[in-house]
């Protein structure tokens, strides 16, 4: 839909939350009054992406837990793991940003139908993903697969913004050797912890 398409230009150039609903019409030429139509609120229009986002990454992640190579030795297998599922989140453009307004924004301001529709599918998916994982994990079962999968977005959203600080953020921690811990690669930190999740939740099954 050609509003979702405008949403996802606005907000890959502004950034989600600085998208209005007002620059939404304006960009695909309709009144705020016609929008609403096909959306209940600016946030819906985001819901529905980060939806899109979800079933991009399991399409993308399914197809490298399957092509994946097989008897690997045990370090190097949870390494390809943790880089299948870093690779291919940070690769779905504006996910990772729309992770990060999920509970804080999104899920706010729109009804409880539309966020029950949207938690629905994301376990569906979760759920697929997991029986997959699962068998690229023994001995972890699909339960804990599904905890590590969950772990790892909720990990990607909150160190989105942190990795990406507005320029006085940026400009504070690149100047002082306090604040060193803050400047981190985003997609490189997010292998380190989630490599942990994976040797963690192994270990325990």
């Amino acid at each position: 839909m050609v509003i979702l398409q405008a949403a996802r230009r606005l907000a890959l150039r502004d950034g989600v939350a600085n998208v209005t609903l007002g620059q939404i019409a304006e960009e695909v030429g309709l009144a705020k009054s016609n929008v609403l139509r096909y959306f209940e609120t600016r946030e819906e229009i985001y819901l529905q992406l980060t939806a899109q986002g979800w079933r991009d990454w399991a399409s993308g992640l399914q197809q490298r837990l399957i092509e994946r190579p097989r008897k690997r030795a045990m370090p190097a297998a949870r390494l390809d793991l943790a880089a299948a599922l870093v690779e291919t989140l940070v690769g779905v453009p504006l996910f990772c940003p729309l992770l990060a307004e999920i509970s804080g924004h999104l899920e706010h301001n729109v009804s409880a139908g539309v966020v029950r529709t949207f938690k629905l599918e994301v376990m569906s998916l979760i759920a697929q993903l997991a029986q997959l994982l699962a068998k690229a994990l023994p001995p972890t079962n699909p339960a804990q697969a599904a905890e590590i999968i969950s772990a790892t977005v909720l990990i990607a959203g909150a160190a989105w913004p942190i990795a990406h600080p507005p320029p006085q953020l940026a400009t504070l921690y690149a100047s002082d050797p306090q604040m060193v811990v803050f400047c981190f690669d985003y997609e490189a930190e997010l292998r380190r912890l989630v490599l942990a999740l994976i040797i963690g939740f192994a270990s325990r099954a």
